[in-house]
């Protein structure tokens, strides 16, 4: 399909690379037909550190019967499907850092504070898009609706994030308000605490995934600077040791 999109636009000779995101579908064509792909077989080293007894068994792959007919009819017709290097999308790859190597940190008060955070803010957001009457109650109290999160791309779930941590904080009473008629559970000292030092880490990351992700003014030479200041901002933020719940 890859392949077909290159020739249906005439750009096959005109490539130099492709890039997706992290998907097994992606990684797996292009390490099968891309041009000098360097995409490390994971699938393989797993099979090597898992031993079952079937391995006496005879399988037959109908994947691989259908592709090598396929191969064949291509051979046949002179169709080269050879595919361009892979390059991993650098905006996935920071989306994932973000959402979802955060889990893989080992301290279980942080994981409890920070589920029961997202929990709330979850249910806020819900209330307000559950009836006209709840937004119209938020509204007459704070003035605005709170920012609604996409399950498509994380930086929505930090400025959700953000804006329910601004109208804490400048809004304390009115948001109490909010809470006490929509009958939700106000957030506790800890929990906003952790709201303010997640979205100050988290802000330098949705920075370099709004440039990165740019309609306009955007390029390759945008992205070694990009992640160059990243990671010197929050080197930066590390140091200066205001954090206490939430470290980058």
């Amino acid at each position: 399909m890859i392949a077909d999109l290159h020739k249906e636009f005439e750009v096959v000779d005109k490539l130099r690379g492709a890039t997706t995101d992290s998907g097994s579908n992606f990684l797996k064509a292009f390490r099968e037909s891309g041009d000098t792909s360097h995409v490390p077989n994971y699938e393989e080293e797993e099979d090597d550190l898992e031993q079952s007894d079937e391995e006496d068994m005879l399988y037959f792959d109908l994947g691989e019967i259908l592709d090598a007919r396929i191969r064949q009819e291509n051979v046949f017709n002179a169709v080269n499907l050879t595919l361009p290097m892979h390059r991993k999308c650098s905006c996935h790859l920071l989306s994932l850092i973000a959402k979802a190597d955060i889990l893989k940190i080992p301290d279980p008060t942080f994981q409890e504070l920070r589920s029961s955070t997202l929990l709330k803010v979850q249910l806020l957001l819900n209330k307000q898009t559950s009836s006209s009457l709840n937004s119209d109650i938020i509204k007459q109290h704070i003035g605005q609706l709170f920012i609604q999160k996409n399950e498509t791309r994380w930086n929505s779930e930090y400025y959700a994030i953000r804006c329910i941590e601004q109208l804490l904080r400048k809004k304390n009473r009115a948001m109490k308000r909010v809470f006490d008629e929509l009958r939700l559970t106000p957030f506790t000292r800890n929990e906003e605490q952790f709201m303010k030092e997640y979205t100050r880490i988290m802000r330098y990351i949705t920075d370099a995934l709004d440039v990165l992700q740019g309609e306009k003014n955007i390029g390759l030479g945008y992205l070694l600077p990009t992640i160059a200041l990243l990671k010197k901002k929050l080197a930066l933020l590390k140091t200066m040791r205001q954090l206490f719940i939430v470290n980058p």
